[in-house]
């Protein structure tokens, strides 16, 4: 029988719809919740939040049905459609309506919003702001009572939560104060999370039962047999990846239901594919980037028991209805122990059975790390989240959106506005008016004295910036035959791979491109091996503690205490012992290991941030000091240096050495404004103060000049920071030099060993290999001499297209005859006006030098110096460099573009 307190009607229903006892969060949260009082609830999936905060919200609706008295928010629009079936459900027993409004809700459910509104409104962040700015609807908002906040831990440490901050202040100053009641599963710092949703001057009541419901998480290291091997020679993969994909179908052979989660959507692709390629017909695939329509039929499909699996990335971590899960299967370990409980959380979805989940490593790194996180996941220590300070792009935001709402408004009023949200709760006047002298001179909003009003482009800002989510361009993949969206891929891989005729993969299939424009590539399936995507913002850090842990793992070399097979663990220690036969001196939580070999590989068990820090302080300072430049890599585990000039451990040393923790903030800000994640996060604050209009070609802007001409504005000032506190990690840097100037943690070195060679394997080539395989260098032949290019001649200003495998020696204009025919880039489309001008300035007269050296490359070395320039990120200066030192054979001119386009990815990206 639910509790008592409830409304008799909510009661009736509760018991109609099958909820006969409330659970412990139920019973927790619901007199605080009936008392009026702000309330943050914890709880584990499965313990009914939803209706922890809905029926005492509904007891009092039954009393009120005010339209518009409730806004629920969610993070996700599939949250959106989810949370409607469950609450409607309510809603007709109790004659309350429910709707959803979201980017996806068309434009005859938004009339009826106005013409007919709801009780309760679900939707997102995003399109709770837009309802702000419509007359009708802000008028409707002035009933609301009651704002809940869905799954708020994955909000609080982001932009888009620093934006709801706001925008809930904003809802007050329409409907006076409201009650505000947060939920989540995983909440590391519970007082800082109720602050984030309550705001300055408000108490929250914090209703904590995370630690009722236990959960058993086994890891697993598969030992490859000789079956594994003949597959993985069949899926062009490695044994012990086959194993894992072995011991991924045998678990869910032994269950009803699973949900195998990935850590990427590249690495599902990947799976989906190599299942599909093994016959198994019962996993299907489910990521962001899939359509809408795909996504919820694999949903109903999975639902209905047609499939017995789904891999999945974080698209279904959150709480999204897909029926009964008894097993989560979680491939190489999730990086943080936040995923792995949200994620393991998704099974036994109810109080009778324990959440049950097993980590499938493919290494060594990956089960060390996997049976770290596991069992601080059963401990219930969960990372903090801290709530970034002052973000700038994000004021930026909401004051031009303030004066889109308003028209007219003091800068003191938005002032005043802002203090309340708890982001912003210590932001200084100062800076404050330095955002909004910004926003003036960009005239993105127009001042009068104190009064700020409508821009001309203040609109159109607010409608292209609505989300704080970063929006690189990207371009459906719509199957030729039926016409329907499959996925979307992002420009960045599109441009690097997809042209007519090539393969790719997608929903765990085959496509070859058919056709392409502006928005969309029309593909056909096949069955046939292809490039597998890529998706920005999918590299998932492991925190500093996680690593550190491994580090007590691989010194005291006890499992113990962990939920690990015997055997797994016996094999890892002796992996340890091996390396140690063969001359290897271990890293761990007090050790930190410089190996010398084909390049140097610190062995330092500090985690992602820490290590990608202390790597853009090495390379520059030793850059600085030797004249040369230096590639780096990193993982949670290693950093890998490579350098043009001998460089030995003692270098490291002594350059570690000079760098004093006191002055690493003001050393990482020298050395990170030419980094590329500083050029990166430069380029989301240029987009969201309007700098850069939304959909831009990224190729076409100078990124470099740019950063220049606003360098000491907020604009800057916002993208340091973004990196500082998203990229790096100062204070557990910091913390490390201390640790080891105090010889807390020795430094030694060492030769180069098989822990060091695995972090170069891992990364996958970011430490170029001395001598590519065979295999390599004809893949990267095949591709160049598929890719398609554009020709034009020097003499008339003629382009044409064609394919770098019939460009040859004395390549002649086809239709002048000239012999000085140059290679552009597609987005290069003002070189042609440029060569007719007779009186070019100097900037012009730059590109026109540019195009004779291309077409000088072209004249005289025909099919090679082709090869050269359609490589990515390979200019004529690069190529005649590459030319100009030997004459070489094809296989090892190939070799010198792979190293090249290596070293563009690494220190230009796509933006250069």
């Amino acid at each position: 029988m639910p509790s008592s307190i409830l409304h008799p009607q909510v009661r009736s229903a509760a018991e109609k719809l099958g909820i006969l006892e409330a659970t412990e969060a139920q019973k927790a949260a619901f007199e605080p919740i009936l008392r009026g009082k702000n309330v943050l609830l914890i709880a584990p999936t499965g313990m009914g939040k939803t209706e922890a905060a809905m029926l005492p919200v509904f007891s009092k609706l039954v009393e009120d049905k005010r339209r518009i008295g409730v806004i629920y928010v969610t993070p996700l629009r599939a949250l959106n459609r989810d949370m409607l079936k469950r609450l409607r459900e309510f809603g007709k027993e109790l004659d309350i309506r429910i709707s959803v409004r979201h980017g996806d809700t068309t434009q005859k459910e938004r009339r009826m919003h106005i013409k007919e509104p709801p009780n309760v409104m679900i939707t997102t962040p995003e399109t709770l702001q837009i309802m702000l700015i419509g007359s009708k609807l802000r008028e409707l908002l002035k009933n609301v009572r009651y704002v809940i906040v869905d799954e708020i831990h994955e909000l609080a440490d982001n932009e888009r939560g620093a934006q709801l901050s706001v925008v809930l202040e904003r809802l007050v100053e329409v409907a006076g104060e409201f009650q505000r009641i947060g939920l989540s599963a995983t909440v590391g710092d519970p007082e800082e999370i109720g602050k984030f949703l309550v705001g300055k001057g408000r108490d929250v009541k914090i209703v904590d039962v995370s630690r009722i419901r236990k959960m058993e998480i086994d890891v697993e290291m598969p030992l490859p047999d000789e079956e594994d091997e003949k597959v993985a020679a069949v899926l062009s993969s490695e044994p012990e990846w086959a194993a894992c994909l072995r011991r991924g179908r045998a678990i869910i052979d032994e269950s009803e239901a699973s949900l195998f989660f990935v850590n990427t959507r590249e690495t599902g692709e990947k799976l989906a594919l190599q299942y599909s390629m093994l016959g198994y017909e019962d996993i299907e695939l489910h990521h962001g980037s899939l359509a809408k329509d795909v996504r919820i039929e694999v949903e109903n499909r999975f639902k209905n028991g047609e499939l017995k699996a789904l891999i999945c990335t974080s698209s279904l971590e959150l709480g999204i209805d897909v029926g009964r899960v008894d097993r989560v299967i979680q491939f190489n370990s999730p990086r943080s122990v936040s995923r792995m409980v949200q994620r393991v959380g998704r099974s036994g979805h109810s109080m009778e059975k324990m959440p049950k989940g097993t980590v499938i490593a493919v290494n060594e790194d990956e089960f060390a790390e996997g049976a770290v996180i596991a069992e601080k996941a059963v401990k219930g220590e969960v990372e903090s989240k801290t709530v970034r300070k002052n973000p700038l792009s994000v004021l930026a935001n909401q004051i031009t959106s303030i004066v889109v709402e308003r028209r007219d408004v003091s800068a003191d009023e938005i002032y005043s506005l802002v203090k309340r949200a708890h982001p912003f709760t210590e932001l200084e006047r100062e800076e404050f008016d330095s955002v909004v002298n910004q926003l003036v001179e960009i005239r993105q909003i127009w001042r009068s004295g104190e009064r700020l009003s409508r821009g001309r482009n203040s609109r159109k800002y607010f409608y292209d910036n609505i989300s704080m989510i970063s929006d690189e361009r990207s371009y459906w993949v719509v199957d030729i035959g039926t016409r329907k969206r499959v996925a979307k891929l992002d420009e960045k891989f599109v441009a690097a791979y997809i042209e007519p005729f090539s393969i790719f993969i997608v929903r765990g299939k085959a496509w070859r491109v058919v056709d392409m424009d502006e928005e969309s590539i029309l593909a056909e399936p096949v069955g046939d091996l292809g490039s597998i995507p890529s998706w920005s913002g999918e590299d998932l850090p492991v925190p500093f503690e996680v690593a550190r842990e491994v580090g007590r793992l691989r010194r005291i070399r006890d499992f113990s205490h962990y939920s690990v097979r015997k055997e797994d663990a016996g094999r890892y220690i002796k992996w340890l012992e091996d390396a140690e036969k063969g001359g290897a001196i271990v890293a761990t939580d007090r050790r930190l290991v410089i190996e010398e070999g084909d390049g140097i590989v610190i062995n330092a068990c500090f985690g992602t941030n820490v290590n990608l820090t202390l790597s853009h302080i090495l390379s520059t300072l030793l850059s600085a000091r030797y004249g040369a430049s230096i590639n780096t890599g990193t993982d949670p585990y290693r950093i890998m240096i490579q350098a043009a000039f001998p460089l030995g451990g003692r270098d490291i040393i002594a350059t570690l050495d000079r760098i004093k923790p006191d002055t690493l903030e003001a050393l990482l800000r020298i050395v990170l404004k030419n980094s590329e994640p500083f050029k990166w996060r430069f380029l989301y604050s240029a987009k969201k103060f309007g700098i850069i209009e939304k959909g831009a070609d990224m190729r076409s802007i100078r990124i470099d000049r740019l950063i220049e001409l606003y360098r000491g504005t907020p604009v800057f000032e916002e993208a340091m920071r973004m990196t500082l506190w998203k990229d790096m990690d100062m204070d557990n840097t910091r913390r490390i030099l201390d640790m080891i100037k105090s010889g807390e943690i020795e430094v030694v070195r060492a030769r180069l060993s098989e822990i060091g060679r695995m972090g170069l394997r891992q990364k996958g080539g970011a430490v170029l290999p001395s001598k590519p395989s065979m295999e390599i260098l004809k893949s990267v032949k095949k591709r160049i001499e598929r890719t398609e290019i554009r020709l034009i001649c020097l003499n008339c200003g003629n382009i044409w297209r064609s394919a770098v495998s019939d460009v040859h020696d004395g390549m002649q204009c086809n239709r002048c005859g000239g012999s000085m025919v140059a290679m552009i880039r597609p987005y290069q489309k003002e070189f042609q006006e440029i060569i007719k001008k007779k009186n070019p300035g100097p900037e012009e007269l730059k590109r026109i030098r540019w195009l004779v050296k291309s077409a000088e490359i072209i004249k005289y070395h025909g099919h090679d110096g082709a090869m050269l320039l359609a490589g990515r990120g390979i200019g004529p200066d690069t190529a005649n460099r590459i030319l100009s030192r030997y004459h070489r054979d094809e296989w090892e001119l190939l070799g010198d573009i792979l190293k090249a386009e290596i070293n563009y990815a690494k220190t230009k990206r796509f933006w250069d």
